[in-house]
């Protein structure tokens, strides 16, 4: 902006903040009067407040307008004597000590109250802005909690913080929360900030509201931050009352100031955590999952329709894969045909790693390759000690046996705390994986889970009743984290990968004594709605390697037979995947047996196995994975289910129906040959679209790792050539690793090279990184 148009803005700033104090029955904005502008002057009903505006700081310039504000109030004054008169004049920094000295000259020119202060101090008429970003920093942000103390109120330290980037979703351009403050500042634009859990959302939001706080201070930026932990307003509907109920929180006494600053578009509104406010036990199948969790947001939906987007930004973040599709978001947050910008939150990439753990003390020199880099389960390993001693013995070690390990030092460090109740360390780890089977009652998996249910649970596994003292370790216990809800005492499992690879521990039980009656009621819960996923199934084949084919279908046929739990199903079908053990129909007929009424994370299909006899019958699926060039009679059964996203394999939409049934629909399919002929367009060598085509199935598609052969699917053959050298070249500069897992070789991706690896897809013409270098030579 030029001079002129600041002045005007700033101008029309002051007026938006008066139009908010004063009463507007009567009032003039930026009008002439008798031939003479005026900034503004409003009727309040009582008393007349005449206002002048100005950026300009010379004695001068005040003396002119203070002038001007006195002929008019004399001019008013004759039509209304009655009324009383105030000149207010405001200027954009604090008054210099000689436009100061002019009050008291022209109060007596004016025989009337004259006040000279700062368009800051004048905004807090309308709301102190200043207290309220002091009582808000002094509260909780979200799921922001100091790892190392046993006290929920201890600040963090901000010392060993490790900022984390941004990409946009669209055109992968880097953000960080300095960049993100800029933009939301000059455009007053919407913004949605997503990532998985512990990938640092909340504390990402706060060091936004910080860096807003500090140019508000500063007087760099006219509004200020407010921030909700959406997870404090559960069940309410209005914004304007979630903000009164907000102030009232964190010890504000201006909640109704604060709604009207907003209105006024002041604020520039953080909204931490949208995934936080539905139930996290669902009922009523498919169509009921969705409507609670569109309904959830309906206070989302309600600040995106109210916000004055234009005026102030609007952030709001959540779990990325929170709804079954982005479609289901758009509509579920009301973001559907506005235009927000969407931005994926970062893990840690190795740098990061590296200098975090270099802070709290630990040698990072043995970081192994599958060590998840979400911040907070890197920071939860880290702050509570269990990564000192360990690291260098998890780098020779897969994921499976990295995770089933440090369960192992997780049980032990924990028996040491719990004693007195005389469990030992395999006791402790019993009772981490009987809490993580009754976490599968929630959508993530996760929990909450309260304290109740945790006595409950270590009772069934040690026969001593916990005394007060034992239920406060309870609540320490490794692992586990409190939540953000008003319940103190409950809690969640810190990680998905933590507690997947806990879920797999009932689940070898099972398999192992599938006639024990505790095991069966423990998964006879129609309510286990949490698949284990990757890790979950070969930490179980890894543990039931032993036991022969025939064992492992009788548990599969048992779980369908004597158990409700969809679940329980396909967590065996996911071992018997993994050991290639057929399951076929008897005769032409229905299948043998049918998982029923599952929420399944992913199911694959190796159309060179014959699943026929299984089938899958309403269901909701996140994913299906197609391979092989079997035929499609090998497939198990779908009937009545839901897919949110199918990858084909190369297979046409026609043959994925064939395969699917008609009864049976889905959001996205996925056709890779689709992709690699688009890659084919492209102006590069074939080797360098090979390791595209490989790199997008990493990092990109559905899963956290892929089966060596599904790198060929959708390749020609000289184009296949190449697979072997890039699998060897991405394992040289460790962007993935080959890994054993039952009878498949499992590529599992580093994502700690994310970023990398976005910034290769997003220009791969232009890209200098040493991989797409030599990826060119080949």
């Amino acid at each position: 902006m030029n001079g002129r148009e600041l002045s005007d803005h700033f101008e029309s700033e002051v007026r938006r903040i008066a139009r908010l104090i004063f009463s507007e029955n009567q009032g003039f904005s930026g009008e002439l009067h008798e031939g003479r502008e005026r900034d503004a002057f409003f009727d309040d009903g009582e008393t007349v407040h005449i206002i002048e505006a100005t950026r300009n700081s010379t004695k001068d310039k005040a003396i002119k307008d203070l002038e001007k504000s006195v002929e008019l109030k004399k001019t008013l004054q004759k039509k209304e004597p009655d009324k009383n008169y105030k000149i207010w004049f405001i200027t954009e920094k604090e008054p210099t000590a000689d436009q100061a000295y002019l009050r008291e000259e022209f109060r007596k020119k004016a025989r009337c109250p004259v006040v000279i202060m700062s368009f800051r101090s004048f905004e807090q008429k309308l709301v102190d802005a200043q207290k309220y970003l002091n009582c808000r920093i002094n509260y909780k942000f979200g799921s922001v909690k100091n790892l190392v103390s046993k006290d929920e109120f201890t600040p963090i330290d901000d010392n060993i913080f490790i900022p984390l980037q941004m990409v946009d979703q669209k055109d992968m351009e880097p953000y960080n929360t300095a960049s993100l403050a800029d933009m939301l500042t000059s455009s007053n634009s919407a913004h949605l900030i997503l990532g998985p859990y512990g990938s640092g959302k909340s504390m990402t939001l706060r060091e936004l509201f910080l860096n807003l706080k500090e140019r508000y201070s500063s007087r760099i930026e006219l509004r200020f931050p407010l921030h909700l932990n959406l997870r404090d307003h559960i069940g309410q509907l209005k914004p304007a009352s979630a903000i009164y109920d907000h102030a009232l929180q964190i010890g504000f006494g201006q909640a109704d100031q604060l709604v009207r600053a907003w209105r006024a578009g002041q604020i520039h509104v953080l909204l931490d955590g949208f995934d936080e406010i539905a139930s996290s036990r669902f009922r009523g199948g498919i169509e009921g999952m969705r409507l609670v969790r569109k309904n959830a947001m309906t206070l989302v939906r309600n600040f995106v329709q109210e916000h004055p987007i234009g005026r102030s930004g609007l952030i709001i973040s959540g779990r990325q894969n929170y709804f079954g599709s982005e479609e289901e978001r758009l509509d579920a947050l009301g973001l559907r045909g506005r235009s927000v910008k969407t931005l994926m939150l970062c893990e840690f990439d190795n740098k990061q790693i590296h200098e975090y753990l270099t802070k709290v003390g630990i040698d990072p020199e043995y970081i192994p390759d599958w060590m998840p880099s979400r911040p907070l389960l890197v920071g939860y390993l880290a702050q509570r000690r269990i990564l000192h001693e360990t690291l260098s013995t998890l780098s020779n070690m897969s994921a499976a046996e990295g995770w089933d390990y440090l369960l192992d030092k997780i049980a032990e460090r924990e028996s040491e705390q719990l004693e007195e109740l005389g469990g030992s360390p395999k006791d402790l780890r019993i009772y981490i994986e009987r809490l993580a089977t009754r976490a599968r009652v929630t959508v993530d998996g996760r929990g909450p889970l309260s304290l109740q249910e945790m006595i409950e649970t270590l009772k069934e596994v040690l026969p001593t009743v916990p005394d007060e003292s034992a239920q406060q370790l309870l609540l320490r216990m490794a692992g586990l984290t409190s939540t953000s809800a008003d319940d103190d005492d409950s809690r969640e499992f810190v990680d998905d990968d933590l507690v997947d690879a806990a879920r797999a521990g009932d689940i070898v039980r099972y398999i192992e004594n599938n006639y024990d009656d505790e095991i069966e009621r423990l998964f006879n819960n129609s309510d286990l709605m949490a698949p284990g996923n990757e890790i979950c199934r070969n930490i179980s084949d890894k543990k039931t390697i032993d036991l022969r084919d025939g064992k492992i279908i009788s548990s599969l046929e048992y779980a369908v037979a004597k158990t409700s739990s969809a679940c329980l199903a396909s967590d065996i079908y996911g071992v018997m995947l993994l050991r290639k053990i057929p399951f076929p129909r008897i005769q032409d007929t229905r299948p043998r047996l049918s998982i029923t009424d599952g929420y399944l994370n992913e199911v694959e299909i190796d159309l060179t196995l014959d699943y026929s006899g299984i089938e899958f019958s309403q269901c909701l699926i996140q994913h299906i994975d197609i391979s092989g060039n079997g035929a499609f009679e090998n497939s198990p059964t779908f009937r009545l289910c839901h897919i949110e996203k199918i990858s084909s394999g190369g297979l046409s939409e026609k043959q994925v129906k064939e395969i699917i049934g008609s009864d049976t629909d889905y959001n996205e399919l996925t056709n890779e040959g689709e992709t690699v002929n688009a890659l084919r367009q492209l102006d590069i060598p074939d080797s360098l679209k090979v390791l595209l085509t490989v790199l997008r199935k990493l990092f990109i598609q559905a899963g956290r790792g892929r089966r060596e052969g599904a790198f060929f699917r959708g390749l020609e053959t000289k184009e296949k050539a190449y697979v072997p050298d890039i699998l060897k070249l991405i394992a040289k500069y460790n962007f993935s690793q080959k890994h054993t897992a039952g009878n498949r070789e499992i590529w599992i991706p580093n994502r700690s090279k994310k970023d990398e690896v976005n910034a290769i897809l997003g220009a791969p013409e232009q890209s200098k990184h040493v991989l797409t270098l030599e990826a060119r030579e080949l």
